[in-house]
C-alpha cells in the first residue's frame, strides 16, 4: 500500500511544503489490522518526501540549484568524415508531450537528482504449511506425474509447473509452499524431457542465499526458468543463475538461459544473471524478467551481456526486464551489452540487448534509479583483415518509464555502437519517460503523477569506423495528459545527453549532419482542456555542429535548436511562459574541403524570450572548395525581410512581451581557400517581441574568399522589430552589428540592418507604403 500526506510548509522535513510518501505491506505489523486496506504506522517500510522549493529543482522556481558546475551539456554532433562518412546524430528532445498547467522544464549545470532509496527492513517470510529448506547442493529432478512412483520420501520434484515434496508411501507428495536456500548451497532445476524450458510455482514466500538454476539443455542452448512465488527475497551474495558454459578458442560458448522470475514484492540483494559462455563464438545471452505485481527494491547486479570470443564472434545481449506493479527501486548495475569480438574477417558484431525499467504497471508508481544501464554493441578487432565488410555491433534500446509515478534517475545509461575498422555501429535509441497510464481511471490513482529529475549521462552516439555509425535518439518526456500539477521535467548537473554519430577514420568521405535538439513545454491541452505550459530554461551548453571534413572531406550540414513554450495564445500574457537561456548553443556547420551550412536556433516564448549565451550558426569554411551559409541564408542580397520564425537562421521570439538579449549573435558565412571558390552567404538573425532590447554582438557577415579568383559571401540580415514600443539596440558600432560581405577578387554585396519600431511600421515598409 501507498499512502500520501500532504506537508505544510515550515514541516521538518520539507520547510516549503511537499507531499510525505509511505509504502508499506498490509500485513497487520506493529499493531496494525492485516487486509484492511488501510496502510497504518507499523506497517510503514518505507518513507519518502517529495519537498517543495528542493533547491531548485521543484515546481515555481527557476533558479538554477547552489553547488559546483557538472559536465551539463546537450549534444547531437555529426560524426567527423574522412575514410567514407562521418555518422548522421540522432535527435533529442526534453520536455512534455502534453501541457504542463505550470510546471516548468529545466536544464541545469548544477545540483544532482537524488535517487537513492532504502532498502526496508526484512519482513517475516511467510513459508505456508509445506515448507522446505534446502542447505546442502542438489538436482531438482522433473517428473511425469504428480504421483510418481519409486520416488523416495522426502525427494523434490517439480511437475507441470508446481514444486513437490515426496512423502511416504502411503501418502502423497504435497506441494511446498515456500523456499529457502541457505548460503553455499546450489539447487539446479532439471528440464522436463520434452522442453528445455521448466516452471516452477511456489505460492508463498521463497529466501534464495544460495544459487537457483537450470539445467543446461545442451552444449550450445541453455534451458529456461520462469519461477513463481508469492514473495522473493534474495540474500546479498546469492544468485539466480542461468549463464551459458564456457567453450574454447574452437567451440562456442553456451547460450544463457531464458530467466523469468515473478513475485508479489520482490527485495533483491543478490546476482541476476542469463549472460553467455565465452567460446569461439560466445553464446549469446538469454532474457532476463523479473516482475513484481506490487513494489520492487533491487540493489544488485542484474546481467544479460553476450559471451565474449576467444576466436570469433561476441554473442549478442539479451533483454532485460524489470517492472514494479507499484514503485521500483534500483541501484543494481544492469548490463545486457554484446561480447567483445575478436574477429579477423568480414563479420557483423553483435548487438546489444534491449533494457526496460517500468514501475506502476498495475496502479501507478514511482521509479528511482542509480545503477548504470548499459547496452552497448560489440566492436571488431582492428586487426580485422576484411575492413571493408566489417561491421560494429549496434547499440540496444533503454527504456526508463514510470507510469503516473515520479522518475528519479542519477545513473548513466549507455547505448553505443561498437566501432570497427569497416563501419561503426549505430547508437540505441534512449527513453526516459513519465507517462499516463491509460489503464488507470482519472482520481483513483494511488501514486499522482511527479516531477522527471535527472542528473545521469545518456549516450547513445554511434561507433567509430571507415564509416561512422549513427547516433540513436534520446528522449526525456513526461505525459500529463491525465493528471496535470504542474510537474516538472528537470535535468541536473551531471545529465549529459550525446546522440552524436560516428566519426570517420582515414581517406575521402563527409562529415554527419548534426541533428535536431528539441527542448519544449510548448503543447496547450492536457487532459481534453486547455491549459498552459510553463517554461522553458536552459543553462546548459546545447552542441548540434556538423561534422567536420578536415582536409580531405566535406564538413556536415549543423542541426537545429529549439527551446520553446506553448505557441497557443488561449492563455494570454501568462507569466511564467518564459524561454530563458544562458547556455551557449550551436549549429555551425562543419568545416572540410566544402564547409557544411549552419542550422537554425529558435527561442521562442509565448510570454518572455531572455537570452544571455552565445548564438553561433556559422557555416563551416572550405579549404577547398566553398564555405557553408549561415543559417537560414539563402545567398541573395535582394531576399525579402523574414516575417516569421521559420525563416530566420537564428530567432529570438516573444508572442505577448519582451526579447531581451545580451548574447552574442553569429549567423556569418565560411570561408572559402582555393582558387575561383565562393564564400559562405551570411545567414538571418532574426529578434520580435512586444519590445526588443539588444546590447549584444550581432553578426551576419559574409565569408572571406580567395583574393585573387574568389568570390566572397554576401551579408545576410539582421532584424529587430517590435510590435509595441521602439526597438532598442545599444551594441558598440561599428562591430555591434555586422552585415558587410567577405572580402575576395570578386567582392560579395552587403547585407540588411532592420530596425522597426513596430509591427505596424514594419508591415507598411515591406508592402512599400512607407
Amino acid at each position: 500500500l501507498v499512502k500520501e500526506t500532504t506537508l505544510a510548509t515550515k514541516d521538518a522535513n520539507c520547510p516549503g511544503g511537499g507531499v510525505r510518501i509511505d509504502s508499506g505491506l498490509d500485513n497487520g505489523a506493529g499493531s496494525g489490522i492485516a487486509n484492511n486496506g488501510v496502510l497504518e504506522t507499523g506497517e510503514i517500510q518505507s518513507t519518502q518526501f517529495v519537498c517543495a522549493g528542493d533547491n531548485g529543482q521543484r515546481v515555481g522556481s527557476v533558479t538554477p540549484p547552489a553547488g559546483a558546475a557538472g559536465t551539463s551539456t546537450i549534444k547531437s554532433l555529426g560524426g567527423a568524415g574522412a575514410a567514407s562518412s562521418g555518422g548522421a546524430a540522432a535527435n533529442i528532445s526534453v520536455g512534455f508531450s502534453r501541457g504542463s498547467n505550470g510546471g516548468h522544464v529545466k536544464v541545469f549545470k548544477t545540483g544532482s537528482a537524488d535517487a537513492s532509496f532504502t532498502f526496508p527492513a526484512a519482513t517475516t517470510p511467510d513459508f505456508g504449511p509445506t515448507p522446505v529448506a534446502i542447505a546442502a547442493s542438489v538436482t531438482i529432478a522433473a517428473q511425469t506425474s504428480a504421483a510418481p512412483v519409486d520416488i523416495a520420501p522426502g525427494t523434490l520434484f517439480t511437475y507441470s509447473g508446481a514444486l513437490y515434496l515426496a512423502g511416504a508411501a502411503s501418502s502423497p507428495p504435497a506441494v511446498v509452499t515456500g523456499l529457502s536456500v541457505a548460503a553455499g548451497a546450489t539447487v539446479i532445476f532439471a528440464l522436463p524431457a520434452s522442453t528445455n524450458l521448466v516452471s516452477v510455482s511456489v505460492p508463498r514466500s521463497v529466501v534464495n542465499a544460495g544459487t537457483i538454476s537450470a539445467a543446461a539443455f545442451s552444449a550450445i542452448q541453455a534451458g529456461g526458468l520462469t519461477f513463481t512465488c508469492g514473495d522473493f527475497f534474495g540474500d546479498t551474495g546469492s544468485s539466480f543463475n542461468l549463464t551459458g558454459a564456457a567453450g574454447t578458442i574452437s567451440t562456442a560458448g553456451g547460450a544463457g538461459g531464458q530467466l523469468r522470475v515473478s513475485a508479489d514484492t520482490v527485495w533483491n540483494k543478490g546476482t541476476l544473471d542469463a549472460s553467455g559462455g565465452t567460446g569461439s563464438p560466445g553464446g549469446a545471452a538469454g532474457s532476463l524478467s523479473v516482475v513484481a505485481s506490487d513494489t520492487m527494491f533491487n540493489t544488485g547486479a542484474v546481467r544479460a551481456r553476450g559471451g565474449a570470443a576467444l576466436g570469433i564472434g561476441g554473442g549478442a545481449g539479451g533483454t532485460v526486464t524489470l517492472s514494479g506493479g507499484t514503485d521500483l527501486n534500483n541501484s543494481g548495475a544492469i548490463d545486457s551489452s554484446a561480447g567483445a569480438s575478436l574477429a579477423n574477417s568480414g563479420t557483423t558484431a553483435a548487438r546489444g540487448g534491449d533494457i526496460a525499467l517500468q514501475s506502476g504497471s498495475n496502479t501507478g508508481g514511482s521509479l528511482r534509479n542509480s545503477g548504470a544501464l548499459t547496452s552497448s554493441g560489440s566492436s571488431v578487432d582492428p586487426g580485422c583483415v576484411s575492413p571493408a565488410s566489417c561491421i560494429g555491433g549496434n547499440a540496444g534500446q533503454i527504456i526508463a518509464a514510470a507510469s503516473s509515478g515520479s522518475f528519479i534517475s542519477n545513473a548513466p545509461a549507455t547505448a553505443t555502437g561498437g566501432a570497427s575498422p569497416g563501419t561503426g555501429g549505430n547508437g540505441g535509441v534512449i527513453t526516459m519517460i513519465i507517462n499516463s497510464n491509460p489503464n488507470l481511471p482519472y482520481g483513483n490513482r494511488t501514486v499522482p503523477a511527479g516531477d522527471l529529475l535527472l542528473s545521469g549521462n545518456l549516450d547513445a552516439s554511434g561507433g567509430s569506423g571507415a564509416l561512422g555509425g549513427l547516433g540513436g535518439q534520446i528522449a526525456v518526456t513526461l505525459d500529463t495528459s491525465r493528471q496535470p500539477n504542474g510537474q516538472e521535467v528537470v535535468l541536473l548537473g551531471y545529465a549529459s545527453l550525446d546522440s552524436s554519430g560516428g566519426a570517420s577514420s582515414s581517406g575521402l568521405g563527409i562529415g554527419g549532419n548534426a541533428g535536431a535538439i528539441d527542448v519544449f513545454n510548448n503543447v496547450s491541452t492536457c487532459g481534453g482542456n486547455r491549459c498552459p505550459s510553463g517554461s522553458t530554461v536552459n543553462y546548459a551548453d546545447i552542441n548540434a555542429r556538423g561534422g567536420s571534413g578536415g582536409t580531405v572531406a566535406n564538413g556536415g550540414q549543423g542541426g537545429s535548436i529549439t527551446l520553446e513554450t506553448q505557441s497557443s495564445n488561449y492563455f494570454n500574457m501568462v507569466s511564467f511562459e518564459n524561454v530563458i537561456n544562458a547556455g551557449n548553443l550551436d549549429t555551425s556547420g562543419g568545416a572540410g574541403v566544402v564547409g557544411g551550412s549552419g542550422g537554425p536556433i529558435v527561442l521562442y516564448g509565448r510570454n518572455n524570450a531572455t537570452n544571455s549565451g552565445t548564438l553561433k550558426a556559422n557555416g563551416g569554411a572550405g579549404s577547398a572548395g566553398n564555405g557553408g551559409a549561415g543559417a537560414a541564408s539563402n545567398g541573395c542580397r535582394a531576399c525579402e525581410l523574414a516575417t516569421n520564425i521559420n525563416q530566420s537562421g537564428i530567432a529570438i521570439y516573444a508572442g505577448d512581451a519582451a526579447v531581451t538579449n545580451t548574447g552574442g549573435i553569429d549567423v556569418s558565412g565560411g570561408a572559402s581557400a582555393g582558387a575561383r571558390f565562393v564564400g559562405g552567404a551570411g545567414g538571418i538573425a532574426l529578434l520580435n517581441g512586444r519590445g526588443v532590447s539588444n546590447s549584444a554582438t550581432l553578426l551576419a557577415a559574409g565569408g572571406n574568399a580567395d583574393a585573387a579568383s574568389g568570390v566572397a559571401g554576401n551579408g545576410g540580415l539582421v532584424q529587430l522589430y517590435s510590435m509595441t514600443s521602439p526597438s532598442v539596440n545599444t551594441a558598440a558600432a561599428p562591430a555591434g552589428i555586422n552585415v558587410k560581405a567577405g572580402t575576395a577578387f570578386t567582392p560579395g554585396v552587403p547585407g540588411v540592418v532592420a530596425v522597426a519600431r513596430c509591427w505596424r511600421c514594419f508591415q507598411r515598409r515591406r508592402s512599400g507604403s512607407d
